[in-house]
């Protein structure tokens, strides 16, 4: 739900305001429909930076002079390198290097995406890949997440809305996206240092969480906000 407000105001940012940068994860780099003037990017995945260029200039309505930027960091002392990425970016280098990609003139992204594929997995990894694949597209998401290695996050669904909660305690019906949208995730222990209560007596792994029950946990939380 608050991300939905924040989402909202980076959309009227975009439309009203021009000289701001938008420091994201990789959480911004696919399904949001944004359109920034320029997009940097430290080298991961060609996929990455392909994604990285649907939220600039998107729909070209912001004329020819935009530009995405692949950056790494010389200093690996001060910005140490994650291994797991090398081959990643390793395959996105030689891509650069063969003139595959170029800021001169489009590029088929599907061939791109191929090429480095092959830079980047062996033979046998490669048909590993398309399992994953393949088991995503038949919804076989157990399998997914066990080829994947998908780390297992013990926490609870903590719900912040009281209609909800009293929606839920009368067995009314609340949809799937209603409750992420109303909800947070929170590890057990900070459950039971908080007492926080259960919506029901007998389920252990749905909560409430009033929102005028502030926990403040840290003198240097987010400014004019708190770490939960």
């Amino acid at each position: 739900m608050h991300r939905a407000n924040i989402i909202e105001r980076i959309k009227a940012l975009l439309l009203h305001q021009s000289d701001w940068v938008l420091v994201a994860t990789s959480l911004v780099e696919a399904g949001m429909d944004f359109s920034f003037a320029a997009g940097f990017r430290q080298r991961a995945s060609a996929a990455s930076l392909i994604q990285l260029g649907g939220r600039v200039n998107r729909g070209a309505d912001r004329g020819n002079d935009c530009c995405v930027l692949d950056f790494d960091f010389a200093d690996t002392q001060a910005f140490p390198d994650n291994p797991s990425l090398k081959s990643a970016k390793d395959a996105l280098g030689f891509l650069f290097d063969n003139g595959d990609i170029g800021s001169d003139e489009p590029c088929d992204l599907k061939t791109v995406c191929l090429k480095a594929m092959k830079a980047e997995f062996q033979v046998a990894q490669q048909f590993g890949a398309l399992e994953k694949v393949q088991a995503e597209q038949a919804m076989n998401y157990p399998e997914v997440a066990r080829e994947c290695r998908v780390i297992q996050s013990d926490t609870r669904t903590v719900v912040i809305d009281r209609d909800m909660v009293t929606r839920l305690r009368n067995f009314e019906a609340v949809s799937p996206r209603e409750l992420v949208r109303h909800s947070v995730q929170m590890y057990p222990h900070k459950i039971s240092a908080n007492a926080v209560e259960p919506i029901f007596g007998d389920v252990d792994d749905l909560f409430y969480l009033p929102m005028k029950h502030i926990l403040k946990q840290s003198a240097a939380a987010i400014p004019q906000g708190y770490f939960i």
